[in-house]
């Protein structure tokens, strides 16, 4: 029984490095690390708690974000 414990918060901490990914390289592609690693910590814990149904948003949000801040720091140097 513990096994199942064990592979589910193993399986549940992947998905939310996978989608953590995700705002992490777009972070480091937009010159905006630490906006990219806050992004990636907060998919990986949400994925460890709700699984996808919380990292898939969190990471949408979080790129979304780097994104938007990126393009306001082009047109306002």
């Amino acid at each position: 029984m513990e096994q199942i414990y064990f592979w589910a918060i193993i399986g549940s901490l992947m998905v939310g490095a996978l989608f953590g990914l995700i705002p992490l390289l777009v972070g480091i592609n937009k010159q905006s690390i630490g906006a990219g690693f806050a992004g990636f910590v907060f998919c990986v814990l949400g994925g460890f708690r709700f699984g996808i149904l919380a990292a898939l948003p969190i990471s949408i949000l979080c790129t979304l974000l780097i994104a938007l801040k990126s393009k306001a720091d082009r047109i306002n140097p």
